[in-house]
C-alpha cells in the first residue's frame, strides 16, 4: 500500500493574541514558523531547513510579491476591485488576466502573448470558453444550473440529463449513444450502462463501496470490499474469493498486506508517522524486495537502503531534487531555471559523464534538447519532439502519436469525464471501463474481456487477471509496481526506476504484460508515455506534454509552470489526477479545508451579504491545490464552523468526520447557483471534465448539503 510521505503535527505555538499559528513542530522536533504583519497577513515561511519564503503586500492586504528560498521573486498586479491582473514569474515573464463587470476573467493573456477568452451567463456559469488556437468550447445550462449540452465550434459533442435530485443520469455523445446512470434512495450511484457493458454498485450502511460488478455481454465479473468499525477496507475479493487482506496500526496505517497467494508484504513507521521500512516477502517466507527510508527535516527522502543496494538523493532550497545516486554507481545530476524548469542533466558513471541542455521559452515550453527542436500548437500542447509527432483534439486531448515515418503508434478516445475510453495500436484496440479514475476491466473490439484490475483504498493496483489467471502487484514506498507474482507465489516480472520513473530494468516472462509500473501509472510502451488522466507524462524530459488546465496558486510560484511534474520533487510526490501534486486522503483534506479557509475570509471580510460577490473560481481551485499538496488539517477550522452553525457536538463530528466543511459553508451560506461556489464552478476548476477532488468530495458534500440545508 502506498504511502506518500506526510507528517504528524504534535503540537503548534501561537503569537500573543493567540489569532496566529506561528510554528508547527512534528514528533521528531521538525519546526515550521510563520510571521505576520500588524493586520494578520503572513509574511514568511521558514521550513525545517531554514530556508525562507518571504510574502509583501499593499495597502489592500493583497499579496504582490513572493521571495522564494532562492531569491527568486514573483510579483502580482491588481485592479481597483481586487482582482489579479498581472503575474510576473522570476524570470520576468509576465501574464495578463482581464475581467468582465462581475469580476469573472474574461481574458487570460500568457507570456507568449496567446489569449484565452471567456465568457459567463448572468449566473456565473462559464458558458463558453476560446482557446488561443480558435476552438470555441460552449457549455449550456439549464434553469438549475446544471450543466447540460457541450458544444466543440457549434457542433453539439455531449448532452447530459438529470433527476429531480439533481443526479447525472444520462450522457449521451456526438452520435447519439447514451451512457445511462442509477441511483438509489441515498443518491448513490448503483449502475452505469452502455450498451451491453454495464457496472454495479453495492454499498454498506456508512457509505463505502462493498461490491462493483462489471458486465459485458454474457461475461461478468465482481470485486467485493470489507471494512472494519473505523471504515478501514480489511478485504478485497474477486468474485467472492480473497485475494488481500490488510491490517492498519492505531493511526491508521497500513502495517500488512497479505495476498492469496501468501506473499505479503509489511510496513514500519517513525515517531513522525513517516514510513521507516517496507519489506515485500514471497509465499515461502524469502524477502522479494526491501526499502528502508531516511528522511531530511522537510520530510525529503535521503536515502533508500534496498535488498539491491543504496539510493541517496539531494535537494535544493526549493526541495527540487538536484542528484540521485543509484546502485550500480551511476549519478544524476539537475539544474533548474527559476521558473522551475529542468535546463541541465548530468549522468556519471565511473569517469564516463553525459550531459543533456534543455531550452525553454517564456511560456516554459521545452523548445529544445540537446540540439533537438521540439514544437507547440498556440495551446501549448508538444506537436513534435523530433522523434515523435503528437495530435489533440480541439479540447486539447492527445489523439494519435506518429512515429518519424508518420506511422501510426497509437489513436486514443475520451469520455465526458475526460478519461481515456479506447487504445488502438497495431495489436488492435482496447477499451477502458472504470470505477471512479481506476481502470477496472479491458475489452477488446467485441466486448470481449482481456484484463482485469483491482485497486486498495490507496489506488495501488492490487491484481491483474489475464488470460485467465490472477497475478499480484508488488509496490515500495513511492507506489511503484516492483514485482508481479503469480497464483503460485512465482516472481513473473520485477521492475527497477530512477527518481522520474524511467524503468532502468525489468525483467521476467509477464514484464511486458502489465501495463501499470512507476507510481502506479499506467505506462503506454507503445508510445513510451505514463497516461495519468488529465494528461500524459514524458518520464525522459520529467515534464507533461500539455499545460495543467489549472493555473496555479497565487503564493505558490512554483505552482504557477503548468508543465511541471510533481513540483520537480517525484521522490516525495505523485500525480494521479495529471492536476495535483500528491493525492493521498490527507491531500483532500487539506485541499477541502484551505479552500473553507479562503471562503470563511470573503465572509469576514465582505459579510454574508457580499462574500460571494468576490468569489473567485480561479484563488478557490488555488486553495484547493494549495491544501491537497500540503495535506494538513489547519487550527480547529471545523469546530469553528461548527460553533457559528450552532451544532451539536453530534453534528460537530459529523462535519468533520465527512471530511467537508465546504459543504457546511455551502449550506449555511448559499447554494449550488448563484450567491456560492456552485457544482458547475468547482468542476470548471478541472477544465470541462470531473476532477479527481471533487469526485471524492462530491459524495459527502451532496450528503451534508441535505442534512444542513435550510
Amino acid at each position: 500500500m502506498r504511502l506518500v510521505i506526510g507528517t504528524s503535527i504534535t503540537s503548534n505555538t501561537y503569537e500573543d493574541g493567540g489569532n496566529y499559528i506561528t510554528g508547527v513542530k512534528d514528533q521528531l522536533g521538525n519546526t515550521v514558523s510563520f510571521g505576520y504583519d500588524a493586520v494578520g497577513n503572513r509574511t514568511s515561511v521558514t521550513d525545517a531547513k531554514g530556508q525562507r519564503t518571504s510574502f509583501a503586500y499593499d495597502g489592500r492586504s493583497l499579496l504582490t510579491k513572493v521571495t522564494d528560498a532562492k531569491l527568486g521573486v514573483t510579483s502580482y498586479g491588481y485592479d481597483g476591485n481586487g482582482n489579479r491582473t498581472t503575474v510576473t514569474d522570476a524570470k520576468g515573464n509576465l501574464t495578463k488576466y482581464d475581467y468582465n463587470e462581475f469580476n469573472l476573467v474574461s481574458k487570460f493573456t500568457n507570456p507568449l502573448n496567446q489569449v484565452t477568452q471567456f465568457e459567463y451567463d448572468r449566473n456565473g456559469n462559464q458558458t463558453m470558453l476560446v482557446y488561443p488556437k480558435g476552438d470555441a468550447i460552449t457549455s449550456t445550462f439549464d434553469a438549475l444550473n446544471r450543466l447540460n449540452g457541450i458544444f466543440v465550434n457549434g457542433a453539439k459533442k455531449w448532452g447530459y440529463g438529470y433527476d429531480a435530485n439533481g443526479n447525472m443520469t444520462s450522457v449521451t455523445d456526438a452520435s447519439g449513444i447514451s451512457k445511462t446512470f442509477s441511483y438509489d434512495s441515498n443518491n448513490r450511484l448503483t449502475e452505469e450502462a452502455k450498451g451491453s457493458v454495464k457496472m454495479y454498485y453495492g454499498y454498506d450502511p456508512n457509505d463505502n463501496l462493498t461490491s462493483v460488478k462489471f458486465t459485458a455481454g454474457t461475461t461478468s465479473a465482481s470485486t467485493e470490499f470489507a471494512y472494519n468499525k473505523l471504515n478501514q477496507l480489511i478485504t478485497l475479493s474477486k468474485n467472492g474469493s480473497n485475494r488481500a487482506k490488510f491490517v492498519y496500526d492505531e493511526r491508521g496505517n497500513v502495517t500488512s498486506v497479505k495476498r492469496a497467494n501468501n506473499s505479503y508484504t509489511s510496513f514500519q513507521y517513525d515517531d513522525a508517522n513517516l514510513l521507516n521500512e517496507l519489506k515485500n516477502y514471497k509465499n515461502d517466507g524469502t524477502v522479494l524486495n526491501s526499502y528502508k527510508y531516511s528522511y531530511d527535516p522537510n520530510s525529503n527522502q535521503t536515502s533508500i537502503a534496498t535488498d539491491k543496494g543504496t539510493i541517496s538523493y539531494e535537494y535544493d532550497a526549493l526541495n527540487q531534487l538536484t542528484k540521485e545516486a543509484l546502485t550500480d554507481g551511476t549519478a544524476i545530476t539537475y539544474e533548474y531555471d527559476s521558473a522551475g524548469n529542468r535546463t541541465k542533466k548530468i549522468e556519471t558513471k565511473g569517469t564516463a559523464a553525459t550531459t543533456t541542455t534543455y531550452t525553454y521559452n517564456a511560456g516554459n515550453e521545452l523548445t529544445n534538447v540537446n540540439g533537438q527542436a521540439h514544437t507547440y500548437d498556440q495551446n501549448g500542447n508538444l506537436t513534435n519532439d523530433g522523434d515523435k509527432t503528437y495530435i489533440y483534439n480541439e479540447e486539447n486531448q492527445l489523439t494519435e502519436v506518429k512515429d518519424k515515418t508518420g506511422t501510426s503508434l497509437g489513436k486514443f478516445t475520451y469520455d465526458h469525464e475526460g478519461k481515456r475510453t479506447s487504445m488502438t495500436t497495431s495489436a488492435g484496440t482496447t477499451n477502458f471501463h472504470y470505477n471512479g479514475d481506476k481502470v477496472i476491466a479491458e475489452t477488446d473490439a467485441n466486448n470481449a474481456v482481456t484484463a482485469e484490475y483491482t485497486w486498495d483504498a490507496q489506488d495501488n493496483p492490487v491484481t491483474m487477471v489475464k488470460g485467465g489467471k490472477t497475478y499480484y502487484y508488488h509496490i515500495n514506498g513511492h507506489g511503484d509496481v516492483t514485482a508481479l507474482t503469480d497464483e503460485n507465489g512465482n516472481v513473473v516480472a520485477e521492475y527497477q526506476y530512477d527518481a522520474w520513473g524511467n524503468i532502468l530494468s525489468s525483467s521476467g516472462t509477464m514484464k511486458d504484460v502489465s501495463p501499470y509500473r512507476y507510481a502506479g501509472y499506467r505506462f503506454d510502451q507503445e508510445i513510451g508515455l505514463y497516461y495519468l488522466i488529465a494528461r500524459y507524462y514524458d518520464s525522459s524530459v520529467g515534464r507533461f506534454l500539455t499545460k495543467d488546465s489549472i493555473h496555479g496558486v497565487e503564493d505558490d510560484p512554483g505552482s504557477l509552470n503548468q508543465y511541471v511534474y510533481s513540483k520537480n520533487n517525484p521522490v516525495k510526490y505523485i500525480d494521479h489526477s495529471g492536476h495535483l501534486p500528491t493525492l493521498v486522503a490527507s491531500a483532500l483534506v487539506g485541499a477541502l479545508i484551505n479552500a473553507v479557509g479562503y471562503v470563511a475570509g470573503l465572509l469576514v471580510k465582505y459579510g454574508k451579504k457580499n462574500a460571494f460577490k468576490h468569489f473567485s473560481v480561479w484563488a478557490f481551485g488555488g486553495e484547493l491545490l494549495k491544501g491537497a499538496a500540503a495535506g494538513v488539517i489547519g487550527g480547529g477550522i471545523v469546530s469553528k464552523l461548527a460553533k457559528a452553525g450552532n451544532l451539536s457536538k453530534v453534528g460537530e463530528k459529523f462535519l468533520a468526520g465527512h471530511m467537508a466543511p465546504a459543504a457546511y459553508l455551502v449550506s449555511n451560506f448559499g447554494n449550488f447557483s448563484r450567491g456560492s461556489f456552485s457544482e458547475n464552478q468547482v468542476l470548471s476548476l478541472f477544465g470541462d471534465k470531473v476532477g479527481f477532488l471533487w469526485s471524492a468530495a462530491k459524495p459527502y458534500v451532496q450528503k451534508i448539503y441535505k442534512k444542513y440545508k435550510r
